[in-house]
């Protein structure tokens, strides 16, 4: 089985592949050139499950090979637990438990919006409409987040923590959601996007990476990679894309 570290190079190939990046990295065929929507990796298997404009592709082969799944939406943002596999865009949220072989919808509770973003844990999923909400039964039905803040559109989780954004607005829970604080209101710069694992958080924003060891009391900064648009932790690194990709094997301290 290949390293998480190699899937997450595989990972930048997919979403960045309208850009030039350099000549070690090359694209996959059988999924539309383009902007990538979103991408997950089943844990079970190591399938890769990548949206673009023309509908959601599978791969059981590390990215050479891609089969359309019989979902046709563009699909913003997938979650995967296990074999279950959950797909958020347009109004719909999705779940399959067969490799996206089908899909059935999961909207009971939710309202007539967009899904901006899903994420979970093993008890509980998050949606973001606007609003944010949550499930304990893997998407049957929806409850109102105690986090009643209008303009949720970003998620990220490890395990209990969770870090919710919008309107440049940045908030982090530590108990599976059932309390929240403000985060970030004064980084002088809105959060682009963010990530936590092991109580750090990375936020990037358009001048540079935030990190915080401490849940937020206390931030360093990096400028000198400029923008960050997207942060992904490996097992054992931090891979950032912005103005190029950087990796750090750190902890994001360099």
């Amino acid at each position: 089985m290949r390293s998480f570290s190699y899937k997450i190079m595989i990972l930048f190939t997919y979403f960045f592949s309208f850009q030039q990046i350099t000549a070690q990295w090359k694209n996959s065929s059988g999924v539309m050139e383009g902007n990538y929507l979103g991408i997950a990796i089943n844990s079970s298997n190591d399938n890769i499950f990548v949206s673009a404009w023309n509908g959601v592709f599978v791969s059981a082969d590390s990215g050479n090979t891609w089969t359309k799944t019989s979902l046709s939406h563009p699909i913003r943002s997938f979650y995967a637990k296990g074999d279950t596999i959950f797909a958020a865009a347009d109004s719909s949220v999705w779940r399959s438990t067969d490799n996206g072989k089908t899909w059935l919808t999961k909207n009971d509770g939710l309202p007539v919006a967009e899904r901006y973003a899903i994420t979970g844990n093993n008890s509980r999923l998050f949606v973001a409409t606007g609003m944010l909400y949550y499930s304990t039964n893997n998407g049957d039905n929806w409850v109102t987040s105690t986090l009643t803040t209008q303009g949720i559109y970003s998620l990220s989780c490890d395990g209990s923590d969770l870090l919710a954004a919008g309107n440049g607005l940045l908030y982090l829970s530590t108990n599976n959601g059932t309390s929240w604080s403000l985060l970030i209101d004064s980084l002088k710069s809105s959060p682009f996007t963010f990530a936590i694992k092991n109580k750090r958080i990375l936020v990037g924003t358009d001048k540079g990476l935030y990190n915080s060891t401490d849940y937020g009391q206390s931030w360093n900064s990096d400028f000198s990679m400029g923008r960050i648009d997207q942060i992904i932790f490996s097992d054992t690194d931090i891979y950032t894309r912005g103005n190029g990709i950087h990796k750090s094997t750190d902890g994001g301290n360099t």
